[in-house]
């Protein structure tokens, strides 16, 4: 959870262990979720979030830290922002969810 001033505005979630192509479990963690409310837009949390993921990967002695967005959200230009590339690209298989909505692309961030 992420909290100002003891007020919640979103949370994220990682897997800690999580290959990525030629990077192993031990290399490579994934940035499973991340979310805030509406309120906290725009005050910087997301770089601060960002960040202090990035710090925690570098302690666990990973080599990179990589996640998963729809290739339609305004979220790719935000980690583009932040120093993660494209570097492949995946189909979100899930019933219900419109074709046009499916592509996901693979970002990671080399540390």
């Amino acid at each position: 959870m992420t909290q100002v001033e003891e007020e919640d505005y979103g949370f994220f979630k990682v897997n800690v262990d999580a290959p990525l192509h030629e990077y192993t479990a031990k290399e490579a963690m994934e940035l499973q979720r991340i979310y805030f409310l509406q309120k906290a837009t725009g005050k910087g949390l997301g770089r601060v979030v960002m960040k202090r993921i990035e710090i925690y990967a570098q302690k666990l002695n990973k080599k990179v830290v990589w996640l998963k967005v729809m290739d339609s959200s305004s979220a790719v230009s935000f980690y583009e922002k932040c120093g993660y590339k494209v570097v492949g690209e995946t189909k979100l298989d899930i019933e219900g969810v419109h074709t046009k909505f499916q592509r996901q692309l693979i970002m990671e961030k080399l540390l």
